[in-house]
């Protein structure tokens, strides 16, 4: 017998949120039980050299992909929690440096107003 897989077919509209917030496995616990969030990913992202890997990121970041439901959570709360969940002042190794990765117009004038709000 084969039991359906639950993420095989998500019928709900989605947007993404990326983030960067030191190490990745802490959002992906706080992003993945937030409701409204529907799945998330961590990675590497904004750096220049080609697949990254644990060992070897280059000039890349953890980063974690939030894909949510907007009818359930705003991208506003979704950065309320990327900024009262760490400290992006902290003077980190690139690795683990705090960014905001933008998808849209209305994400990066979102994520800048919130940002001179620190």
């Amino acid at each position: 017998m084969t039991l359906p897989n639950a993420l095989h077919h998500v019928d709900v509209p989605t947007k993404k949120a990326t983030f960067a917030m030191a190490c990745f496995w802490a959002p992906d616990a706080l992003f993945g039980a937030t409701p409204g969030v529907i799945k998330t990913r961590v990675g590497y992202c904004g750096g220049a050299k080609n697949n990254p890997t644990y060992r070897d990121l280059g000039d890349h970041t953890e980063a974690i992909d939030v894909d949510y439901d907007p009818n359930q959570i705003t991208y506003e709360k979704l950065l309320e929690l990327f900024w009262a969940n760490h400290d992006p002042t902290a003077r980190l190794k690139t690795q683990y440096t705090s960014f905001i990765f933008y998808h849209d117009e209305d994400q990066k004038a979102a994520a800048e107003k919130t940002m001179k709000e620190q």
